[in-house]
């Protein structure tokens, strides 16, 4: 399989972008997060922080981030970056 970038830039750039940090802010259309939901954010180690009715959610790795950004929107909630 031929390769579009070379393997060094790419490592290269992946690490500038592990060292960056990311935040997504998640809404809920009810009055609180269930709790259900909070217990599977700590049990998959997510970092995060409740502010007012908001969760944001940080991390260095933006494609673990955008996967959670698709779960979470898959389960009703309004997710901003």
């Amino acid at each position: 399989m031929k390769t579009i970038i070379p393997r060094d830039v790419a490592l290269k750039w992946i690490k500038d972008k592990m060292q960056k940090e990311y935040s997504i802010t998640i809404f809920s259309d009810r009055k609180e997060f269930p709790e259900k939901f909070i217990r599977s954010l700590k049990e998959y180690g997510w970092d995060f922080n409740f502010i007012e009715d908001k969760i944001i959610v940080r991390s260095n790795d933006p494609m673990s981030l955008a996967k959670l950004t698709v779960i979470v929107e898959k389960q009703g909630f309004f997710v901003s970056e």
